[in-house]
């Protein structure tokens, strides 16, 4: 599967639509301050393409969605 371009309505973060029009092929990389969203764009790759939530990747010691839902 190749995801060629990204649109994102309204979940968490991005407000409104945000349009990411040409992903390259190869590795892309995720680059942002913290709480800008970053670990939001797998998350609903994830949930289109696959229908999983985020909470779905989570398990004992390592996780795909990291620390998002760890209470402290």
């Amino acid at each position: 599967m190749k995801i060629l371009s990204l649109a994102l309505t309204n979940i968490k973060s991005y407000r409104g639509t945000q349009v990411f029009p040409r992903l390259a092929p190869g590795v892309l990389l995720l680059l942002g301050r913290n709480g800008c969203g970053k670990s939001t764009i797998p998350q609903a790759i994830g949930l289109s393409a696959f229908g999983a939530r985020p909470t779905e990747f989570q398990g004992k010691g390592s996780s795909l969605v990291g620390f998002a839902n760890r209470k402290e």
